[in-house]
């Protein structure tokens, strides 16, 4: 056969092939019920679908998202906070268990130094130092000692007040009263008073030295006194006792000494044996008690 007629030939076949390839297709896909793709060529070309060639829809199922819930919030109940219960000053007088050990003085104090109304100077405590308590008194009034010097000092001046929040914060809360009466307005009779203190020092000398004499002059408290016992006395030691002994007495009955020297002399040769003082810058009994 000549090259035209084979040429000729293979193209006829190859026609003929895909002839019968496109009837096979389309018998396929004219009689195919099962497949996606036999369903969507019939769609394509518009061919009718045989009788249950519809392939089901494949229900894909979303699943509800997961709601976590949200922790409810905590709620702490905060128990109420019991009121502070005020406290009267005199309660507080009264209970010295409540009492500090110590304060700061806040403001400058000056106490005159007295022995028998003559005035002997000052003594300054300033502000800073620190105040052994040994009483409150119901005059607004602390008594302590500054150094080993003991004096009454009005509570304004001190840290009281500061020093009583901080301490029962939350429990009590106080105020300083408005007027209190002072152990100094107690009137005094002169005549009565010296003539009670001197006897009452007297007895009390007998007591505690024996053989002696004493007497309340203007520049000092004098001793004579004869000691039973050889054995070493500190006689500024006894002097100094007397002299507290007698600021004791005379506070306890409204005086305002402060100050007093004393001198003790031998009773029979009238040799000066020692001499000493005391002083203790308060105005009342309580500072000596």
């Amino acid at each position: 056969m000549s090259p035209q007629k084979v040429a000729l030939l293979k193209m006829f076949a190859m026609f003929a092939g895909l002839i019968g390839g496109a009837v096979f297709f389309l018998n396929w896909a004219k009689k195919d019920t099962k497949t996606q793709f036999a369903y969507d060529v019939r769609e394509a070309i518009g061919m009718e679908h045989p009788l249950g060639s519809k392939p089901e829809s494949v229900a894909v199922v979303v699943p509800d998202p997961v709601v976590v819930p949200e922790p409810e919030p905590v709620v702490e109940v905060v128990a109420p906070r019991a009121l502070a219960i005020e406290m009267s000053y005199a309660d507080f007088v009264r209970q010295s268990d409540l009492w500090p050990e110590s304060l700061e003085l806040t403001l400058e104090t000056s106490v005159p130094i007295l022995y028998r109304e003559r005035d002997f100077g000052t003594m300054r405590f300033v502000p800073g130092l620190i105040l052994e308590v040994d009483k409150v008194l119901g005059s607004k009034e602390i008594v302590g000692s500054v150094n080993g010097n003991y004096l009454i000092v009005p509570a304004e001046k001190t840290s009281l007040m500061p020093w009583f929040h901080d301490t029962y914060r939350g429990k009590y809360f106080m105020r300083y009263p408005g007027v209190m009466p002072s152990a100094e307005e107690a009137a005094v009779d002169d005549g009565r008073f010296h003539v009670d203190l001197l006897e009452g020092m007297r007895r009390w000398c007998y007591i505690n030295y024996g053989e002696c004499t004493f007497n309340i002059t203007d520049d000092a408290l004098v001793l004579r006194w004869r000691p039973k016992e050889d054995a070493p006395i500190d006689y500024r030691a006894e002097a100094r006792a007397i002299a507290h002994e007698y600021l004791k007495r005379q506070a306890e009955r409204g005086a305002t000494d402060n100050y007093a020297p004393c001198e003790i002399y031998d009773l029979s040769s009238e040799r000066l044996l020692g001499i000493g003082s005391f002083f203790i810058p308060s105005f009342v009994a309580e500072a000596l008690r």
